[in-house]
């Protein structure tokens, strides 16, 4: 329990939708005090670029192109953490469904975003939530594999400020989940108040 906390800095969280090629990461500014919940950042990245970005070529010519990509996504992840400093990382957790390769894939994943975790703040745990969580939090059924009722969830919502007018309606699945994966585990924190 946080009891009586008084300090105004707000809790930060990144939310991540992983994938191998394509990374949604968002940030949400958490008011432990009001529980005013504030969307500041949500972007796509994508492994390809990152690449080049990172200067990680030579990576796909020794090793091949998945773990070039998963090296750029790290390395990409590690510079977030460092720029917006989050106190809480939370991250949708791989799901074992009809694709067994996807899955496995998403498991590499994950042990790159707790590298990327461990090298902001080893003492700092990855958080994750199963995607039914998720979905059932913004009033979408767990079974639903429709993204735009993701979209419409997290349009509804009356305690997601926007001040940054960030176009939630144009953003990408992976934006949106990264979105709601932040957004669940604040009001995780809000409803239970408690953090770590």
């Amino acid at each position: 329990m946080l009891g009586d906390y008084t300090d105004p800095t707000p809790l930060r969280i990144i939310g991540i939708d992983p994938g191998t090629e394509t990374l949604g990461v968002s940030v949400l500014d958490v008011s432990l005090t009001t529980n005013q919940i504030v969307l500041q950042y949500v972007s796509t990245y994508t492994a390809t670029q990152l690449i080049r970005l990172f200067h990680l070529q030579w990576i796909s010519q020794v090793h091949g192109d998945r773990i070039a990509r998963l090296k750029a996504h790290e390395e990409n992840l590690y510079s977030l953490f460092t720029t917006f400093r989050p106190h809480e990382i939370v991250s949708e957790s791989p799901y074992l469904g009809r694709f067994p390769a996807a899955y496995a894939a998403l498991v590499e994943c994950m042990s790159v975003i707790r590298t990327a975790v461990m090298r902001y703040d080893f003492r700092m745990p990855l958080h994750t939530l199963d995607p039914p969580t998720v979905k059932t939090r913004l009033g979408v059924s767990g079974k639903s594999g429709d993204k735009t009722l993701m979209r419409e969830g997290l349009l509804r919502l009356p305690d997601l400020e926007n001040p940054q007018r960030i176009p939630i309606e144009l953003l990408d699945e992976h934006s949106i989940d990264a979105m709601a994966v932040a957004y669940t585990r604040a009001r995780y924190v809000t409803q239970c108040n408690r953090y770590g």
